[in-house]
């Protein structure tokens, strides 16, 4: 279950780098994209349509398979993501 789920619900979209973000995590974590799928209910062709190829969005259901298998917060996951994006509007990071 999602730490912080409340905060979670009022948003009204999934930050656009998420994806990358649950990328990232599954490398630190020695895990490849088909173990990723496999810690989740998701096929591994929907993982990687909705994570590598950014094909198929990332419901707030999703988010929460994905923190699961990562053993991480869903809100630590957005967080990330948000200060990706904010990185890269401040120019800081090389796109």
């Amino acid at each position: 279950m999602l730490a912080n789920w409340h905060n979670l619900v009022l948003m009204k979209a999934i930050p656009n780098g998420i994806p990358g973000v649950i990328e990232a995590a599954a490398k630190e974590r020695g895990l490849s994209l088909a173990a990723l799928a496999a810690k989740t209910r998701m096929s591994y062709d929907s993982v990687l349509r909705k994570v590598r190829r950014r094909e198929r969005s990332i419901s707030m259901e999703d988010l929460q398979e994905f923190a699961d298998a990562l053993e991480v917060p869903g809100s630590e996951l957005i967080r990330r993501a948000e200060e990706h994006a904010l990185a890269a509007a401040q120019g800081e990071v090389a796109r």
